[in-house]
């Protein structure tokens, strides 16, 4: 769609048009969807975890799939099978909008706003987390 000229006749006036599309205004407009955030709360023993999850923007998942394909590319049945248990854990980390750990005393023990963030960041910042 990005890489061709389409070709197509008006109905009414019978005049010949031609367009093809702009991959980055696809993009942009994409990116100006708005989805509000949803937040929940999971406790585990004496602390609370704070999840903000919301859809990532279009040019982050882009990234994450072209990391997904350059890594993976060469791998075997059983390897792409792992890679692609833990890849689907990674993408999930694109929807995590910030994330905070409050302890029994309410007080935040940790919290970050992901923003600007990619997504090999998030899964090493996550993996550190208690």
């Amino acid at each position: 769609m990005f890489n061709n000229e389409v070709s197509f006749t008006c109905k009414n006036c019978g005049t010949e048009n031609k367009y093809k599309l702009d991959f980055n205004t696809v993009i942009k407009k994409l990116d100006d969807l708005v989805v509000d955030p949803i937040d929940f709360k999971y406790k585990n023993k004496n602390l609370e975890y704070q999840f903000k999850v919301q859809y990532p923007p279009v040019k982050l998942v882009s990234m994450f799939h072209k990391q997904y394909n350059a890594k993976h590319k060469a791998n075997s049945k059983s390897e792409v099978k792992v890679n692609d248990a833990m890849s689907n854990m990674e993408y999930v980390n694109l929807f995590i909008r910030s994330f905070d750990i409050i302890d029994e005393s309410g007080n935040t023990c940790f919290s970050i706003d992901f923003k600007g963030y990619g997504p090999a960041d998030i899964e090493d910042i996550l993996q550190d987390l208690p």
